[in-house]
């Protein structure tokens, strides 16, 4: 009986090694027992046991194993994972010995997972073909706060042609920097944009900002490469705005007043002399410079005193002594509400940048219009339009966002729970709030408005008070408009898809 014990052994070993089945009958015997029986599902069969799983999702497999005739407890297992492109398998890497798999992909693509069990006696091997599709190939990344206040950075992916052909349902992945990176944490969460860095090469990453880090991630995975930690160029700094800017990122703590800016080719914060003296309370994004290009530009928004600046670094040429010029004493009597570049420049090239302020005795609201400076503000180079609002005119609130269609030459801007239009080519008046292009349901409140200027589509985010969640919509700008308001239809929307929504970032496709 020694010579079989030791040919079975080897006829064992052999058929692990190579993948197959044990040969051994159910009727067999050894020492004068019966053989333990042991089957896996999926053994056997011409074609592997598929699972398709998501990019940020763990892939679990749980093996249907039969074993009569002996303790389960003897039972041994690897879990092996290899790549299989083409009907290729590539080379095995074990990675559990556990009997259920639960196992994280970093990347996305096709691979297979190779499973042996045994109790020394009997063996099986089973592969399983896993296809990961790339979750965060495009779509749209937001940036919300949950009920708690934990920050929750979402993933909205964009569904494919044949996902689409399938029947696939929308993606969302919530706390997707959590769920991709073991160990950090979205507590603090402040905002997302895309980077770029130019040298060695032009590589596009993906930028998120908690009030302690600003985390570079690959954007095809959401594994972080770098963290950036705010705290090694100034102790105790606490973010509360993260603007990419459009010469380079920025972190802003209102507190101290301190910027903090990002060098992304080599990873580090370091500090800008040019923004010392920078004495503001609010920051506001427009698409385009003062050239009409788009580029992300910011108004540096001073309410205490009722000033709009802009960082010009050309300013000191002119005989400034600032790189922050300012409206000075423009708005003196007046409370500034907000301001924004217009869609195209004019023949100057020089595109008109517009604020809007109520004057603080009449309560008259004035739309002062600069199509003159580029550099820096001069008061006398600046138009104005004056209308009165009644008790039902929809005013913007103070710090309120409005945002551009060029090709429609519109601006949006919310109010509550609605949507107006703002027009600049005709004499300034705004729509009373019955007037609205969107409305929303009454529990619902804006919390984000933005364009995408290259699809002239509207991005809405509101937060539904009654659930507490978030939701996002995505209308068509041509639709979007006063004598549309009965018939406008969001073209995509999710519903509770986050907390509630502070930016949406769309997530085109990066190779």
């Amino acid at each position: 009986m020694k010579v079989n014990r030791i040919f079975s052994a080897w006829m064992l070993m052999a058929s692990l090694s190579l993948g197959i089945v044990s040969c051994v009958s159910d009727d067999s015997t050894e020492g004068g027992g019966a053989i333990p029986q042991l089957t896996v599902k999926g053994e056997g069969l011409s074609e592997m046991l598929t699972y398709n799983i998501y990019l940020g999702d763990e892939c679990v497999i749980t093996p249907e194993i039969t074993y009569k005739g002996g303790e389960e407890s003897n039972l041994t297992y690897s879990w092996k994972i290899g790549t299989y492109a083409n009907g290729v398998m590539g080379a095995l890497e074990e990675v559990s010995t556990e009997r259920d798999l639960n196992y994280k992909f970093e990347t996305g693509g096709s691979y297979y997972a190779h499973l042996t069990v045994t109790d020394g006696k009997v063996g099986k091997a089973v592969d399983y073909r896993i296809n990961v599709n790339r979750t965060f190939e495009e779509g749209y990344l937001i940036t919300s706060t949950d009920a708690n206040g934990k920050g929750n950075l979402a993933f909205v992916k964009i569904l494919t042609p044949e996902e689409i052909a399938a029947g696939k349902t929308s993606v969302v992945i919530e706390h997707s920097l959590e769920k991709m990176n073991e160990g950090y944490s979205e507590d603090g969460l402040v905002s997302a944009a895309l980077g770029t860095v130019t040298w060695p090469k032009t590589v596009r990453r993906v930028l998120v900002s908690t009030d302690k880090h600003c985390y570079v991630i690959d954007p095809n995975n959401f594994t972080i490469i770098t963290d950036i930690k705010y705290e090694d160029l100034y102790p105790g700094f606490k973010a509360t705005h993260f603007m990419p800017d459009s010469y380079t990122p920025w972190a802003f703590d209102s507190s101290t007043k301190q910027f903090v800016h990002i060098n992304l080719t080599y990873m580090f914060p370091y500090e800008y002399q040019y923004f010392k003296g920078c004495n503001a309370d609010g920051f506001l994004p427009c698409k385009y410079t003062s050239w009409g290009s788009e580029s992300l530009f910011t108004f540096y928004m001073n309410y205490a005193e009722n000033k709009v600046a802009f960082f010009s670094a050309y300013a000191p040429y002119f005989g400034l002594d600032t790189y922050f010029p300012d409206t000075s004493d423009l708005l003196d009597g007046h409370t500034l509400l907000t301001a924004f570049y217009g869609t195209a420049p004019g023949s100057n090239n020089v595109t008109p940048s517009y604020i809007l302020s109520r004057e603080n005795e009449t309560g008259d609201l004035t739309l002062w219009n600069n199509s003159v400076d580029s550099y820096y503000y001069i008061n006398s180079n600046f138009t104005r339009q004056e209308f009165t609002p009644t008790a039902t005119t929809a005013v913007p609130a103070q710090g309120a966002k409005v945002v551009p269609s060029a090709k429609q030459l519109r601006y949006y801007y919310p109010v509550d729970n609605a949507v107006y239009v703002l027009l600049t080519s005709t004499d300034f008046a705004l729509p009373d709030k019955s007037q609205y292009a969107i409305q929303f349901a009454a529990n619902e409140e804006i919390t984000f408005l933005d364009t995408n200027l290259s699809t002239d589509e509207l991005y809405v985010a509101t937060y539904d008070k009654t659930t507490q969640r978030g939701n996002f919509y995505i209308y068509d700008c041509k639709d979007v408009r006063t004598d549309n308001a009965a018939a406008v239809k969001a073209k995509a929307e999710y519903k509770n898809c986050a907390g509630r929504i502070s930016s949406v970032m769309y997530k085109p496709s990066i190779q």
